[in-house]
């Protein structure tokens, strides 16, 4: 794998993104000096925000992951040789919505499954879901209450 990006890229695409979405709401709504304040308007800007952020952090996750991925066009595995077959998009769910992350896939000359070590250096080889998902899926099943009445045969 390649080293990681620095740090000031990724803050500034995250940055970038946040002011440009924020941007684009400012420009759509009406604002000025006689807004009234309202919880109406108060919920719109809490909700524009949260959007800007989770977009921005999107946009910094995926050059985050992206930039670590390999540019050969071979590789060695247990033995076998495989070659750059095609960059392809896969979509992950994030803590911060889904995410289509661009990585090199590497088949070897006689078939059979390929590889994506983008996909295996992060720990998502066959996973949809990122860990910090599966983490808050797994609280809010732990939490789901079946009465014992409901197991009873009839």
């Amino acid at each position: 794998m390649k080293p990681i990006k620095p740090m000031p890229a990724l803050i500034e695409t995250v940055c970038n993104t946040i002011r440009q979405s924020m941007e684009k709401f400012a420009s759509s709504e009406p604002f000025g000096n006689s807004q009234e304040l309202t919880s109406r308007l108060v919920s719109k800007v809490s909700l524009a925000l949260q959007q800007s952020i989770f977009e921005g952090a999107r946009a910094g996750l995926v050059q985050f992951i992206e930039a670590s991925d390999l540019e050969a066009e071979t590789l060695e595995r247990d033995g076998l040789n495989y070659r750059f077959k095609e960059a392809d998009s896969k979509t992950f769910l994030s803590l911060f919505g889904e995410i289509a992350v661009e990585r090199r896939r590497y088949c070897h000359w006689s078939g059979g499954a390929s590889i994506v070590p983008l996909d295996e250096a992060w720990g998502m080889a066959g996973r949809y879901a990122t860990p910090e998902v599966w983490e808050h899926l797994l609280l809010a099943c732990s939490m789901l209450y079946f009465p014992a009445s409901s197991f009873r045969k009839t």
